[in-house]
């Protein structure tokens, strides 16, 4: 199994990623995808991936929930020299989101979410001129995504991470060349609806993650269990497998596979 997008360097959470790393092989997880947010998390990835070279890769990229100005080039300067690291095997997380923004005066949310597009398409260049895949967040913004993904271009490879959206904007994304990735979301009751999706879903075209520390997946979110760990990934990869009606090892060795191309680790 491949957790394919983790926040290991949010270390507010996981106090000890090391530990956490050091525990993947005892439970099965082949390697986890470190997901930066910001400079210092990617940083902090790039680090962790350098002591546990093969069991933790790092991403660089800045999130729309961070983004407070518009593109500077100090920034740029400093994602492009930690997209040098050979540990880098995607940017991101990149994308838009309104949900923290949505209630600001118009003429302000208008400012913020163009800073966001701004972001999003610089990340994309330079995602494109370092090869890498681009790891995309969308909430709150389905339509404006899809807009933005249509200008990336054929040779530019992505996943649409924690999906959650219908089907029609699924057949879309893969229509785009896109992936998509499932979290312990789909093992709720209130995310039924992705079950057409999930049956929809080609199987070169889809990957697992537990988006960690959040959204811990049933059973384990109703026994209390707050920080999601790699491993939980089973619980999505054994929903999955009910819905297509495969087997769960048939998912997790097709997911691993999507994981290991996408990722080109």
């Amino acid at each position: 199994m491949i957790d394919t997008h983790i926040h290991l360097s949010s270390t507010n959470y996981y106090t000890n990623p090391e530990k956490v790393i050091n525990s993947l092989q005892e439970h099965n997880v082949k390697c986890v995808i470190n997901v930066a947010t910001d400079i210092n998390t990617s940083q902090t990835a790039i680090a962790l991936s350098q002591k546990f070279q093969g069991l933790s890769y790092a991403t660089v990229g800045i999130h729309p929930e961070e983004i407070n100005s518009d593109i500077n080039s100090q920034t740029i300067e400093k994602l492009k020299n930690l997209l040098t690291e050979k540990s880098v095997v995607a940017v991101g997380e990149v994308g838009l989101d309104k949900t923290y923004i949505k209630d600001l005066p118009e003429k302000q949310f208008t400012e913020r979410f163009n800073w966001q597009k701004n972001w999003l398409d610089v990340q994309v260049k330079l995602a494109n001129a370092h090869n890498l895949p681009i790891i995309l967040h969308s909430r709150e913004t389905t339509e404006d995504m899809l807009e933005q993904i249509k200008g990336f271009g054929s040779n530019v490879k992505f996943v649409w991470h924690c999906f959650t959206e219908n089907l029609e904007t699924s057949k879309k994304v893969i229509n785009y060349g896109g992936y998509i990735s499932f979290t312990g979301i789909i093992t709720y009751k209130s995310a039924s609806d992705l079950g057409s999706v999930i049956k929809y879903i080609p199987s070169d075209r889809y990957m697992i993650e537990t988006d960690g520390p959040f959204l811990t997946p049933e059973p384990l979110r109703k026994q209390g269990v707050k920080l999601n760990m790699p491993w939980n990934i089973y619980y999505i990869a054994e929903k999955i497998a009910d819905v297509r009606g495969e087997s769960v090892e048939n998912v997790i060795k097709q997911t691993t596979l999507n994981a290991y191309t996408f990722f080109k680790i």
